[in-house]
């Protein structure tokens, strides 16, 4: 059983193919790159014991994926999938009731990075 932390985008690229020129493309890019934030510090927080958990973490979308990794279920139109595609990732991430999991952590940084980053948009330019 894979174990994946889901963000449902479809509203927002919905919305994106509204927008012309550089605004969409860049809302595009920080997606992927909060997907990529979310993916290094899944896997500087995960559990280490051979390194297959923290070497199967990894990201997908309709339009691309991290090298050589997929999940058993394919991402949905703007959605971008983060996680595990190893059946113990689940146990390893709920493990312990009061600590946070590794994939939550990465969600978690990823989402601060995403709103620096969306703080720091200029959309006029």
């Amino acid at each position: 059983m894979s174990k994946q932390v889901t963000i449902d985008t479809s509203e927002l690229f919905s919305f994106l193919d509204k927008l012309t020129g550089r605004a969409g493309i860049v809302i595009g890019e920080i997606l992927l790159e909060s997907a990529i934030d979310a993916e290094s510090k899944a896997k500087e927080l995960s559990p280490i014991d051979t390194g297959r958990l923290r070497s199967s973490i990894h990201w997908e979308s309709r339009e691309g994926k991290s090298p050589g990794k997929k999940f058993d279920t394919r991402p949905q139109a703007g959605e971008i999938l983060v996680g595990s595609n190893v059946t113990y990732a689940a146990i390893n991430e709920f493990k312990h009731a009061n600590a946070s999991g590794f994939l939550r952590g990465g969600f978690d940084y990823a989402l601060g990075r995403m709103s620096q980053r969306l703080a720091k948009l200029d959309l006029d330019e």
